[in-house]
């Protein structure tokens, strides 16, 4: 199924492109008209991070889009801002994962919950699925694991950043 690959492939592309371009615009704006390059380099992935999730789903070219640039923007902005206010609290996040992973994932598996919700009869992962009655999987109950991935993420990261001090 080469259709499916290339929906992959082209999803993370443009995914990634617009997290590009809008992370450098967020930099120039969160730094007074100066763009920090490491920022940008980071933010970039995170287009490729946020859309993990929902990559292979069968959207308009406009989602993906629309999912890695905001996902390049909240990272451009974690670095300039909350990266200062997790160190003030005590925070230590010496490898910027919380920018890079952490805010565009957990924002990439929101997105895919509001993808999954917007489509009718499932049809957001393709169009000539099928799905039996033994999949009883709703439009609801998906979201429904989204969310608790989600939760349950953010608990082991959590219990292990404790965990390690």
């Amino acid at each position: 199924k080469q259709w499916y690959q290339r929906r992959v492939v082209v999803n993370t592309y443009l995914a990634i492109c617009a997290s590009c371009v809008t992370a450098m615009v967020t930099s120039h704006l969160v730094h007074g008209g100066k763009i920090n390059m490491l920022e940008v380099q980071n933010a970039t992935l995170a287009g490729g991070v946020s859309i993990g999730m929902s990559c292979s789903y069968n959207v308009e070219p406009w989602v993906p889009v629309l999912i890695g640039g905001l996902a390049g923007a909240l990272s451009s902005v974690g670095y300039g801002h909350i990266s200062g206010w997790m160190e003030n609290l005590g925070a230590m996040d010496s490898a910027g994962a919380t920018q890079l992973h952490g805010i565009p994932g957990i924002f990439g598996a929101l997105a895919a919950g509001i993808v999954v919700l917007a489509t009718t009869n499932n049809q957001y992962f393709a169009a000539d699925t099928v799905w039996t009655e033994m999949d009883d999987n709703t439009n609801g109950k998906q979201f429904g694991m989204i969310i608790a991935s989600i939760l349950a993420t953010v608990a082991i990261a959590v219990a292990t950043g404790i965990l390690n001090g």
